[in-house]
């Protein structure tokens, strides 16, 4: 017990890094996209909505979060779709969401507590039970469900994949010709594509940086990154997330600050 514990919070110490990482990334892509095409908007992370309500309204997310667990325990006696939701931090999520929902529509506490606990408890009996017949497929049985809130996406593409597929080919035995082969594996395959997008979008932030169009704040007040050091940056971006064996290249700027207009 002991031992699995230990490796269970080492997990989630690694897996929380990881996630940090994401959303840094993810962080620096929307200032070059926002200032490169002249968007405004906000990057939706269930992670900043969930911070942001457990600051505003602790009381009611986690009240919502322990009620509507006992309501899952009560509607899964009470009706047909006996599922019990397990993922902890997806009904955290989705506590916060409600939590945020209600109180923007003006409820009261009490009000966004009964009415918020009783929906959780509702999406955490209804969500597995869409998904399940999928899930049956690849399980055998009906001894695990999908326990998710973006359960409707996924029951989306089984349908789809079910009406225009077919269940004898599979992505994994996908022969791709010569030097294609190497997008089977995920890892090279989102590496290559993430860096595409960064350099259309450190491109665009360049380009209106150079003519005066670009924030002169892009990436936390430092000025807009110009075309010529766009290759640096998206090189940089790219390798430095790669083993070290293959990081052997020339220096390149390690802040933005270090790049200048």
């Amino acid at each position: 017990m002991l031992s699995g514990t230990f490796k269970t919070i080492v997990g989630f110490l690694v897996f929380a890094g990881g996630a940090g990482l994401a959303v840094t990334s993810l962080g620096n892509f929307q200032t070059l996209f926002s200032d490169g095409f002249g968007l405004k908007g906000v990057m939706p992370l269930a992670e900043a909505l969930t911070g942001l309500a457990q600051t505003k309204f602790a009381m009611c997310v986690s009240l919502i979060m322990v009620i509507g667990f006992g309501w899952n325990l009560f509607f899964a006696r009470v009706t047909p779709f006996k599922y019990i939701f397990l993922t902890g931090q997806h009904n955290l999520y989705l506590s916060a969401l409600l939590t945020v929902t209600l109180k923007a529509l003006g409820y009261s506490d009490m009000t966004t507590i009964i009415v918020g606990s009783v929906l959780l408890g509702l999406a955490a009996c209804l969500y597995p039970a869409i998904a399940q017949p999928w899930m049956r497929k690849i399980t055998g049985n009906d001894e695990i469900a999908m326990g998710h809130y973006v359960t409707l996406a996924y029951a989306a593409s089984g349908w789809i994949g079910s009406k225009v597929g077919d269940p004898k080919q599979s992505t994994e035995k996908l022969n791709l010709p010569g030097w294609l082969g190497i997008f089977k594996d995920y890892i090279v395959s989102v590496s290559i594509s993430v860096s595409i997008f960064y350099y259309i979008a450190a491109l665009a932030a360049g380009k209106r940086g150079r003519n005066g169009g670009g924030r002169r704040d892009a990436l936390a007040g430092l000025p807009a990154v110009p075309v010529a050091d766009v290759h640096r940056f998206a090189v940089h971006h790219y390798y430095r997330r790669t083993p070290a064996a293959l990081r052997n290249r020339p220096r390149v700027p390690r802040y933005f600050g270090e790049i200048h207009s």
